[in-house]
């Protein structure tokens, strides 16, 4: 599944953000807030979709696995959305500032990768270990806002 939802993932995005900016462009927007709404438009509300599923008993669905997986590419693609979109509003050196931005958002990505699938699981293990119950919501808090605060 993550094979289709990282193929898939990301070419949704583009083809609905492009269909957006061309909807927007059609209604006289001007080019930058048309991408803006093209970006807007292509990124779906994770916890609305899986409380959806969760209703329907549908979670463990291939197609259902597929979604998800296409909603968490959703979810990382906010990162590099918002580095680079920020950088059309400027005129002057457009190309250097679209590439560092780029590279900032690509670097942010295989970070927060890594650390997600390395660092985060190891800690979680180690505060499992413990017993606690209370320490690992406490410690799942603190990833989640120490995540929120570097974002």
């Amino acid at each position: 599944m993550a094979g289709i939802a990282l193929i898939g993932g990301p070419l949704q995005i583009l083809v609905t953000a492009g269909f957006g900016t061309w909807i927007a462009r059609l209604a006289s927007v001007p080019l930058t807030d048309a991408l803006w709404f093209g970006a807007m438009v292509s990124l779906s509300s994770t916890m609305v979709v899986l409380k959806t599923l969760a209703a329907t008993g549908t979670m463990s669905t291939p197609a259902s696995r597929v979604m998800i997986g296409m909603l968490v590419v959703q979810d990382l693609a906010v990162v590099p959305i918002l580095i680079v979109l920020p950088q059309l509003g400027a005129t002057d050196g457009l190309g250097a500032r679209l590439a560092t931005a780029s590279l900032v958002a690509a670097g942010f990505l295989v970070v927060m990768v890594l650390v997600g699938t390395t660092l985060l699981p190891a800690m979680l293990r180690r505060v499992v270990a413990w017993g606690s119950r209370e320490l690992f919501l406490v410690a799942v808090v603190a990833a989640g806002v120490g995540v929120g605060a570097v974002a």
